[in-house]
């Protein structure tokens, strides 16, 4: 089941087609009204799967008509560091158990980051994502590429970020760092900084290239239940 509430219609038409704020071009009212959404997911559905189902409901429920295009914006190109990446390709997933019992689902309490004694929040085992608290932040992921890692990036920075790594295995990545350096409690290393020593790998501010989605159409009020 996927949810959401009091949310608009140009937020889920991001999230639809897994786009940040500068790559969706749409008409400044699809920010205003807000919308409840409640979606069932076939069971087994992928990620790339889940998207389709929402761009279709998208077409289907509120009329959008779109197009893809390319826009040049200044954000940042990934790329390695002098003396090479500091990590390793992840290990071969090992095959799964038909039989085995998947693990109840976290609760909001168990998801809850926790900060540790150097004032970082914890990430949980096994779990790919990244927390802050304060002006502390952590991240952990297993098994991705370093297009899942410039995604993460691009929302951290709020620019988008490009790979120009060459890297096209999976990684696990760990990763820690202060949000804001310029603040009293800013006694630690920038993302750039973080990214760079930890990880060996290095962000440049430059002009890039990036997809666009263009809504050409949208209906204010969706076809009812």
């Amino acid at each position: 089941m996927w949810t959401c509430q009091n949310m608009s219609l140009h937020n889920v038409i991001g999230i639809a087609f897994n786009l940040n704020s500068q790559q969706l071009i749409a008409p400044e009212w699809t920010k205003e009204p807000r919308f409840d959404i409640t979606a069932k997911v076939p069971e087994g559905a992928t990620r790339e799967q889940f998207f389709q189902m929402l761009q279709n409901m998208l077409v289907e429920r509120f009329g959008l008509k779109f197009h893809r295009d390319q826009q040049q914006v200044q954000g940042f190109e990934l790329s390695i560091a002098k003396g090479g990446p500091k990590f390793q390709e992840s290990a071969p997933e090992p095959p799964k158990d038909p039989a085995a019992v998947p693990p109840p689902p976290l609760t909001p309490a168990q998801l809850r980051p926790t900060r540790g004694p150097d004032g970082y929040p914890v990430s949980l085992a096994g779990v790919s994502g990244a927390a802050t608290m304060g002006n502390r932040a952590s991240g952990q992921w297993f098994r991705v590429t370093m297009q899942r890692l410039v995604t993460e990036l691009d929302h951290q920075l709020n620019k988008p970020v490009v790979d120009a790594t060459g890297l096209n295995g999976k990684y696990d990545l760990a990763l820690h760092w202060v949000p804001d350096p310029t603040r009293p409690d800013g006694d630690g290393p920038s993302l750039f900084a973080a990214l760079q020593e930890q990880l060996g790998l290095k962000l440049e501010s430059k002009k890039v290239t990036i997809p666009t989605v263009v809504i050409d159409h949208a209906e204010k009020t969706p076809t009812e239940n």
